[in-house]
């Protein structure tokens, strides 16, 4: 998870090896923010996030008084006053009773009662609908196994949980054929998986192909069964489902609705998405150029055939992304004044990553 506290950002990254023997290192990116000695800023929820009506939504703060101590941070939902927390962690639980579009905010008090408001933050509370499962990030978990979905490169495998790896992350896209609506399962790495037929042994593999897509080997039926709160995946209307075989792959195989290897948990993934845990890091094989920039700027990269560009803010919110064949790539700015951090996804799941200032 990323923490950002003090104009820095700091995050970890384990590094890839098998067993247990998986070291951890600690990230820190110096944002060169000035920060006021009297300072809140809102640490949860996430920007644009969507909950769920009924189920508790954390709210926190970071606050701080270079110059004294903090005496109590309030927090307001849509502009009244909900509850205050006194002491460090400032974080209370709110559960929504009602679905809409809240703003958040925290409002920090020093000692003399003097007061500095955080930026509001927007969120989304919607009702809990099992047969719609757009909106949301996703991990899949296979019943009989309890092995994740995990995409690397064309291949599809199973996987143990591990935080903040993004290639266990997929979403729901519906898309319509024949008047139909069907799913394209969607994933935050790569593209949408593809149910193959006879000729490769109707193995699942993932493509590079966008959502929303109307091929017949790329939509799925999403039954849900409240008995066990669980999903089945039918690929098309031929009765095959998303199956985890005994050999680690998954398969689009014919099963009893009671198979639990054709049974799935859905686990939201609420984790931000600026969490890296890929193959390799590495920082001196991009540049930003000018830097700070103020109307468009150029990145240039080496050793990629294709590569992936995502830009966040430092909320952690996608402002930019895009495809690209090519080592160099001239963006146009369209972003407001503020730090950015860039991530170049390229072959193998091999990234980059860079920080941008844009100036007014």
């Amino acid at each position: 998870r990323v923490h950002i506290a003090n104009g820095k950002l700091y995050y970890y990254l384990m590094e890839k090896k098998t067993g247990n023997v998986q070291p951890l290192y600690l990230q820190i990116i110096d944002l060169d923010i000035d920060q006021e000695p009297f300072r809140v800023s809102l640490t949860s929820p996430f920007e644009e996030q969507t909950y769920t009506v009924e189920k508790e939504v954390q709210i926190a703060a970071d606050a701080i008084n270079e110059n004294g101590s903090i005496s109590k941070v309030e927090f307001n939902i849509n502009g009244v006053y909900f509850d205050e927390d006194s002491t460090k962690p400032y974080e209370l639980n709110w559960t929504p009773t009602s679905e809409g579009t809240y703003t958040i905010q925290a409002i920090a008090y020093n000692d003399n009662n003097y007061s500095v408001s955080s930026s509001l933050r927007t969120i989304t509370i919607k009702t809990f609908n099992p047969t719609d499962l757009t909106g949301e990030i996703y991990r899949l978990k296979n019943v009989a196994t309890g092995k994740y979905i995990k995409v690397l490169g064309f291949d599809v495998l199973e996987s143990d949980y591990v935080s903040g790896n993004n290639a266990l992350n997929w979403k729901f896209v519906k898309t319509t054929v024949n008047g139909k609506e069907y799913y394209n399962i969607d994933s935050e790495e790569r593209g949408i998986l593809r149910a193959t037929g006879e000729g490769i042994d109707y193995t699942i593999i993932s493509t590079t192909k966008a959502s929303p897509a109307v091929d017949v080997d790329k939509i799925w039926n999403a039954i849900y069964n409240q008995d066990d709160n669980t999903y089945r995946f039918e690929a098309r209307d031929n009765n095959r489902f998303l199956y985890n075989q005994n050999d680690g792959k998954y398969y689009n195989l014919t099963a009893e609705a009671t198979d639990p290897r054709s049974k799935w948990i859905l686990e939201v993934s609420n984790e931000n998405p600026l969490n890296i845990t890929n193959q390799e890091i590495e920082t001196n094989s991009v540049s930003v150029f000018p830097n700070p920039a103020k109307t468009r700027f150029t990145l240039s990269f080496k050793g990629f055939f294709k590569a992936q560009i995502k830009i966040y803010d430092i909320l952690g919110k996608v402002v930019y992304k895009k495809d690209t064949s090519g080592e160099k790539i001239l963006i146009n700015n369209k972003f407001k004044a503020g730090i950015y951090l860039i991530r170049i996804i390229g072959d193998e799941q091999k990234v980059l990553h860079a920080k941008l200032i844009i100036e007014e």
